[in-house]
C-alpha cells in the first residue's frame, strides 16, 4: 500500500517553497505520491476561512515534477465542465511523458449547479452522463 501527500497549493500554506519542500520530503520519506485538487473560484463568504489562493492543479504538478525524480503525481479532482478537454488531456499527457509516466488523474464530469452560476465561462458544459458512458483506459 502506498500513501500520498497533498501539496500545499491552496489557502495560506500555498507557496513555491512549500510545494518544493513537501514534494521533496515526501519523496525522500518514501511516500508513493503527491496530490493536488482543483477549486476554480472561492466564494466571497469563504475567503476568510479558505484564503484567496488556490493554484491551478496541472501547473502545480508540473512544478513538483521538476523538483522530484520518482514520486508519482496526481490530481484528486479536476472539474472538467470548466476545462477544455483537449488542452487538459495535452497538459496531463505532457507531464506524464516528461516524468516517465508518473501521473494519475481523477476528473469530475459534472459540477454543482451553483458553480455554473458563479463562474462565467463560455466553455463550461453542463452534462449529466451516466457512469457507463465514461471509460478510462
Amino acid at each position: 500500500m502506498d500513501f500520498g501527500v497533498m501539496l500545499p497549493h491552496f489557502r495560506q500554506a500555498a507557496s513555491a517553497d512549500g510545494i518544493i519542500r513537501v514534494a521533496q520530503e515526501a519523496e525522500a520519506m518514501g511516500f508513493g505520491s503527491v496530490w493536488v485538487s482543483e477549486h476554480l473560484a472561492i466564494p466571497t463568504e469563504h475567503l476568510e476561512r479558505r484564503g484567496s489562493v488556490w493554484y491551478e492543479a496541472t501547473t502545480v504538478l508540473a512544478f513538483a515534477a521538476a523538483v522530484t525524480k520518482t514520486i508519482h503525481l496526481g490530481t484528486s479532482v479536476l472539474v472538467m465542465p470548466f476545462r477544455s478537454p483537449i488542452l487538459t488531456a495535452k497538459a496531463i499527457a505532457t507531464v506524464d511523458v516528461l516524468t516517465n509516466w508518473r501521473m494519475s488523474l481523477l476528473c469530475v464530469i459534472t459540477a454543482k449547479p451553483r458553480m455554473f452560476h458563479k463562474i462565467s465561462n463560455a466553455h463550461a458544459l453542463q452534462v449529466n452522463l451516466p457512469p457507463d458512458v465514461v471509460s478510462v483506459e
